[in-house]
């Protein structure tokens, strides 16, 4: 049985927009997949191991190494503004910034850590959540197309 013009013009129009979803979808996995989550920048660390460790150079008080390896979660460092409190991985033996979590399937910590997928074989992060958000996107507007179009056919071939 032949297709009316406008059913076939509809069918195309809905292949094409469903492959343009498949590209957008693996484009954004292949994105999240290579994108690095977010490690701690180096000179994140360096500034407070210094104001810790090399009081002399900004009136902070001394820290003894002991002090700066034990596995407390919070550091007090006094600073022009008052006192600040900072965060420390005893399992990195490092000092991390405030929403930095330590990933215990990676064996690091990530900046602005959501979750560690493994789907993607890594932690979702600073720099690869956008990819990952949109990834999800993608695919639930694919699913609720082939939903809306293949229900209808599944009715009728279950009568």
């Amino acid at each position: 049985a032949e297709c009316s013009m406008a059913i076939c013009i509809h069918s195309w129009m809905m292949i094409l927009v469903m492959h343009v979803l498949i590209a957008l979808f693996v484009t954004c996995l292949v994105l999240t997949v290579i994108t690095e989550p977010g490690a701690i920048p180096n000179e994140w660390f360096a500034g407070y191991t210094r104001r810790l460790t090399n009081p002399s150079d900004h009136n902070y008080s001394e820290a003894p190494p002991s002090y700066i390896l034990s596995k407390t979660r919070e550091r007090k460092v006094s600073s022009e503004s008052g006192v600040e409190y900072i965060r420390f991985c005893g399992k990195c033996q490092a000092f991390k910034p405030d929403r930095c979590h330590h990933c215990s399937s990676c064996g690091r910590c990530v900046l602005k850590m959501d979750h560690h997928c493994v789907f993607i074989f890594q932690c979702v992060g600073f720099y690869n959540h956008k990819f990952f958000v949109l990834m999800l996107i993608y695919g639930w507007i694919g699913c609720l197309i082939s939903f809306y179009y293949g229900f209808p056919v599944f009715v009728r071939l279950v009568k």
